[in-house]
């Protein structure tokens, strides 16, 4: 005899409400989360060294903090979704 996994409904509907709540919170990301250009090629699927390249050339938003960059979330989601 197999055993079937339990529905992704009946799984849900057997939380509380904030146990519901608190997985949305921890699956979903932050818009302006500040993300490094590590975090940023990791997001894109792009090596980090072309991140930076794409950043130098301005075609990436970001900004410095000493020598690294920083980059939102929302902007580059925002900069992907315009290129499709």
């Amino acid at each position: 005899m197999t055993q079937h996994a339990t529905p992704l409904p009946q799984m849900l509907a057997a939380l509380s409400v904030d146990e519901f709540t608190a997985l949305l919170k921890a699956h979903q990301p932050q818009a302006d989360e500040v993300l490094t250009t590590a975090e940023a090629a990791a997001l894109l699927k792009l090596h980090p060294d072309y991140v930076g390249q794409l950043a130098r050339e301005g075609k990436l938003p970001c900004w410095k903090v000493g020598r690294e960059r920083r980059f939102l979330r929302s902007a580059l989601l925002s900069v992907v979704g315009g290129a499709m």
